[in-house]
């Protein structure tokens, strides 16, 4: 993976731009293992796919962000811990910049 550009969206509602270098640059963001949590305009929305069960805090603004998405079913379960922004995945599974589209959303909220 070449580097990208992403965004951090920290459990207080600070958000962060950072530059990802792989799959471990992820898993230190969101503090584990990683899951794919949702659309962000043409981007994907990275968090800990543990952070329910290890009791991490709520991310309110990711979890409003989410319920933008529209996906009932999602929008029962809060986001939380640390979440990542990166470009939606491409080819071979490997994430793009994150786009000016998502920035603007995250930006909204």
């Amino acid at each position: 993976m070449a580097q990208k550009q992403g965004i951090i969206i920290k459990t207080d509602g600070t958000i962060e731009d950072t530059t990802i270098d792989g799959l471990k640059d992820m898993q230190a963001i969101v503090g584990g293992l990683i899951e794919r949590a949702c659309s962000v305009e043409d981007s994907d929305m990275w968090c800990n796919e543990e952070g329910l069960l290890l009791h991490f805090p709520i991310n309110h603004k990711a979890t409003a962000l989410r319920a933008k998405d529209g996906d009932a079913l999602l929008s029962r379960f809060p986001v939380v811990g640390d979440v990542l922004i990166l470009g939606a995945c491409q080819h071979c599974g490997d994430s793009g910049n994150v786009s000016q589209a998502a920035r603007d959303a995250v930006a909204a909220v």
